[in-house]
């Protein structure tokens, strides 16, 4: 029991839900978006499921080394998920992080060499190196570490749409303006749930002394903050649904309103009564489900263009 109860907190540690939404993200989108739209694609067979291990394996070590560095405010935010020096020691949790890092390295190093193409080799390092700087010293600063994660958030996409783009064989109107607009939701959604996952990890971040955006300028004007973002997004939506050549029809009108927009107004009006971390964890999980919602919007407008 104890030997099995080891491998759930090695596997916790990486967070796979989330990382089963990043390889559903770059799936759909590789097949369902870009896939159909073009006659060549630099990721073919294997490389492209590579690829996608890659970019898991960026997430996972940030949320590895994210626990390594968060032992004492997890300790008191998630006393019942606290894995790194509970049941996985300090030492473990850094040798296991470096699996990760070197594993990554080697099939980016492949994957280069298969496709001919040494041009991006250098962001697999720049964006493990990030996380890492993000851990150590972007995570206690005011909104700085929020814009961080949800910078890389979009960028799960964008790489995708950068490393087919090789050749120039997505120059298509559709593709450029769905990367566009899918990065610039997923950037905004993600730094509302960052700043909402702040405000319930308060009481734990003031005995470690970190000073995060709730802590700095108390919760009434974090949830302005996080109104003015949220009303900035909706906006942006309803401009785009109105103004793009793709979003015409009723269905993706309604599609989009009903589960995209109607949510992120739900969440405005309940940001009036979050009092606790239970509020603000229920919160967070709604704006998971948006940008779920999010991403199957797209993939339905391109189905249906």
């Amino acid at each position: 029991m104890e030997f099995l109860k080891t491998i759930k907190a090695y596997l916790w540690v990486l967070r796979p839900k989330n990382l089963i939404i990043i390889g559903l993200t770059q799936y759909l989108l590789q097949y369902f978006v870009i896939g159909p739209r073009v006659d060549f694609v630099v990721l073919h067979g294997v490389l492209f499921p590579l690829f996608v291990l890659i970019t898991m394996i960026i997430g996972a070590s940030g949320y590895l080394i994210n626990d390594i560095m968060d032992q004492k405010t997890d300790a008191i935010n998630k006393p019942t998920q606290h894995f790194v020096g509970n049941q996985i020691s300090e030492f473990q949790a850094w040798t296991f992080y470096l699996f990760l890092i070197i594993t990554g390295a080697l099939i980016s190093v492949f994957i280069a060499h298969q496709s001919d193409n040494w041009s991006y080799i250098g962001l697999y390092p720049m964006a493990t190196w990030s996380m890492y700087l993000y851990s150590r010293f972007l995570k206690s600063t005011i909104l700085w570490g929020n814009i961080f994660v949800s910078a890389f958030i979009a960028f799960v996409w964008g790489i995708l749409f950068l490393a087919q783009n090789t050749h120039y064989s997505l120059n298509n109107a559709f593709l450029q303006e769905m990367c566009l607009v899918y990065m610039c939701f997923a950037f905004l959604t993600n730094l509302l749930r960052e700043i909402i996952k702040d405000a319930e990890d308060m009481d734990g971040d003031v005995q470690a002394q970190i000073i995060t955006l709730p802590i700095a300028v108390g919760l009434p004007k974090t949830k302005w903050i996080l109104k003015a973002i949220a009303l900035i997004l909706i906006f942006g939506l309803i401009f785009w649904l109105l103004t793009s050549l793709w979003t015409q029809t009723l269905p993706i009108k309604a599609i989009m309103i009903l589960f995209v927009v109607a949510p992120i107004g739900s969440m405005i009006v309940r940001l009036n009564h979050a009092k606790n971390n239970i509020d603000f964890e229920k919160l967070s999980v709604l704006l998971k489900w948006v940008m779920l919602a999010g991403l199957v919007s797209i993939v339905v407008i391109s189905k249906n263009v």
